[in-house]
């Protein structure tokens, strides 16, 4: 049971925000209440997995590939991690690479189910749950999942209105986006 991000981006050298949850809904059952989402026990073990993987069937062996520093819930009703990748370690690096490359530029939450309702379409909302962990994934349940330049880029094109962010931030961001999608400077 995932669901997945809608932003990313980065806080600084070493530090990255992301929000990791953002829609109710996903492609998948069940349904979740953000608000209902509770992060207490995560805290005391602030993982960041690679798809989910907490058993060894991928190359990270089951261990994680980064921990979060902080997390709480953005003002629009999204859920925002702020986490470092594990350093000297070939796999989480050769994660964080994809990931700072935009060739990663997704991640998903698991949770436990601590009450659901029924919801439209014969499929359970979770009213109540406990984040289990969020990992950085390749494919996300969220078709709204984008990286925050992207972003910051398509609603400045098609909303026709200034980015939020600063010059020099727009400078960084649209650098990377070329360098994403491997454009000319012209």
């Amino acid at each position: 049971m995932s669901m997945d991000i809608l932003e990313r981006g980065a806080v600084g050298s070493s530090r990255r925000s992301v929000t990791i949850a953002a829609n109710d809904r996903a492609r998948t059952a069940p349904e979740l209440d953000l608000d209902g989402l509770r992060f207490d026990n995560y805290r005391r073990n602030p993982v960041v997995m690679w798809a989910h993987d907490s058993v060894g069937r991928s190359p990270s062996g089951g261990l994680p590939i980064g921990r979060t520093l902080s997390i709480s819930r953005a003002p629009e009703g999204g859920i925002v991690a702020e986490f470092e990748f594990l350093e000297d370690d070939a796999f989480a690096q050769r994660i964080r690479n994809a990931w700072d490359k935009g060739f990663l530029q997704a991640a998903s939450i698991s949770w436990l189910p601590l009450e659901s309702v029924p919801a439209e379409g014969g499929v359970l909302r979770d009213t109540r749950a406990e984040l289990l962990e969020w990992s950085i994934v390749s494919v996300p349940a969220d078709p709204d999942a984008l990286r925050e330049s992207h972003r910051r880029m398509l609603h400045s094109l098609l909303d026709e209105q200034p980015p939020a962010a600063g010059l020099a931030e727009v400078r960084a961001l649209t650098a990377q986006l070329r360098e994403t999608l491997r454009v000319p400077t012209e």
